[in-house]
């Protein structure tokens, strides 16, 4: 059975015939396939499949564009608390806030602290990095994947990596969901070619 693992991009890796390394960075914000050792379609910014934003009528351009845009900073206007300190935002002011990062500009939210996720109208933000990555990062990236491997050429991608012992899948980083330095897709993939479905933690 083939070993799927994450590693970083600076990571050597012998080669060998029982190994095949993969870029899961390629083509950022295109909607490419990518090649045998270029999974483009594995690409958390890839725009082949268009990303529901929760509780609305409205598609992000990625998941990466939906992750970023979910973010709800400080000072964004119409943010308030509840009586239970929870803090919440409409729709409207949701979509106002960030139209520009969710329809393709996500490098606008990256590295910012916001005080929670946007997780649907009438909801408080889920201000937890972790549960906000399991309500808003997992599903999106899960309905992507699903998607993709459809498509003729990723399953051919897909057959050839299974005559290898060992896929080595690069990322910038290779932390768990639970990791608070950074979440890897790569880690996630791993887990999902595995077992169809995404590591516990």
């Amino acid at each position: 059975m083939t070993q799927y693992l994450p590693i970083h991009m600076r990571t050597k890796v012998e080669a060998s015939r029982h190994t095949l390394v993969v870029n899961t960075c390629t083509d950022n914000d295109t909607d490419k396939i990518g090649t045998k050792n270029a999974w483009s379609w594995s690409n958390p910014t890839n725009r082949a499949v268009p990303v529901a934003i929760p509780g609305t009528d409205h598609f992000a351009t990625s998941v990466e564009a939906l992750w970023q845009g979910s973010k709800v900073l400080p000072g964004t206007p119409g943010l308030w608390r509840d009586d239970e300190g929870r803090w919440r935002l409409s729709e409207a002011n949701f979509m106002q806030a960030n139209h520009a990062t969710l329809f393709g500009d996500w490098r606008r939210a990256k590295g910012w602290k916001p005080v929670g996720a946007w997780v649907g109208e009438g909801l408080p933000l889920v201000s937890d990095p972790i549960e906000a990555r399991r309500r808003v990062y997992l599903p999106a990236y899960a309905a992507q994947l699903r998607e993709m491997v459809k498509h003729p050429e990723v399953r051919a991608m897909l057959v050839r990596a299974r005559g290898y012992e060992t896929v080595y899948l690069r990322d910038h980083n290779t932390g768990g969901i639970e990791d608070r330095r950074g979440m890897s897709h790569a880690y996630l993939l791993a887990g999902w070619l595995t077992n169809k479905e995404f590591p516990a933690t």
